[in-house]
């Protein structure tokens, strides 16, 4: 008869061979003079380049200040309640310390 010898000892190396120890990180090094900020100036040209506003959402702000409908009066109802829920709680809280 034969027979499988089988090796409980975790660290015997398994089928991808031993594991080596994990390096500690190397500390972080700290800005200074050897930083290059060469992309910044990318960067801020990019920005530069950007419009001061978007049309698309002026308009839909437009839109939504003229019409008397908005926000709904569901959500105003519903808004109101949670204010007050949160205003009561707090009262609450601070008249317990």
């Amino acid at each position: 008869m034969m027979y499988m010898e089988i090796n409980s000892n975790i660290n015997a190396g398994g089928v991808q061979g031993p594991t080596s120890p994990q390096r500690p990180a190397s500390p972080a090094k700290p800005a200074g003079d050897g930083v290059s900020f060469d992309n910044s100036a990318a960067l801020e040209s990019a920005l530069k380049s950007l419009p001061d506003a978007r049309p698309d959402a002026v308009a839909s702000a437009k839109e939504k200040a003229i019409n008397p409908n908005y926000p709904p009066t569901v959500l105003v109802h519903k808004l109101a309640r949670l204010f007050a829920m949160q205003l009561e709680s707090e009262k609450s809280e601070s008249s317990d310390k």
